[in-house]
């Protein structure tokens, strides 16, 4: 009798903490933006001239690349961008951010998502070949 009062108590404390989680992961409604002119801005101190990041050994790129690839993973997570050459620009940024990051997977839904974003059927079939290739 008590086993089976543990199993209870369990499935009730599992769907519990199910309903729970989901009301917890349920996001903020995200800010509509019109244009890029919306969107904040982001600085990233240098103490070098830019070219040299591109010349630096790959742990000082890598922790560059994560700060800008951080910032536009936040600005496409929180914000819902209407004006779609804004939302491509975005997309193509991070598409390069997770080909530097050899995130093959997540270079593959970025490519999705911009093929979503695109209006002419055309760039819808060919956005992304290269890198689907």
């Amino acid at each position: 009798m008590s086993a089976r009062i543990t199993i209870n108590f369990t499935r009730s404390l599992l769907c519990f903490l199910f309903v729970v989680s989901l009301a917890f992961s349920q996001s903020a409604p995200k800010k509509k933006v019109s244009g890029q002119a919306d969107l904040p801005r982001f600085s990233y101190p240098m103490i070098a001239p830019a070219s040299d990041l591109l010349q630096a050994d790959d742990a000082t790129f890598d922790g560059f690349a994560a700060k800008v690839r951080s910032d536009l993973e936040t600005i496409l997570r929180d914000y819902e961008i209407a004006d779609k050459g804004t939302l491509r620009t975005l997309y193509f940024a991070k598409l390069d951010s997770d080909t530097l990051a050899g995130d093959r997977q997540g270079a593959l839904q970025t490519v999705e998502a911009l093929r979503a974003s695109e209006e002419k059927p055309s760039a819808k079939l060919t956005t992304g070949l290269f890198t689907r290739a």
